[in-house]
């Protein structure tokens, strides 16, 4: 599925929140590292 097309799915406040946990996730990945 096209990104474009999620986010016109989803809320301003749930793609802040969403990107934030994406944000979250990879830095805690990268940390492992």
């Amino acid at each position: 599925m096209n990104l474009d097309h999620l986010y016109r799915l989803i809320s301003d406040g749930e793609k802040d929140r969403l990107i934030q946990n994406l944000a979250g996730s990879i830095s805690q990945v990268s940390r492992d590292d």
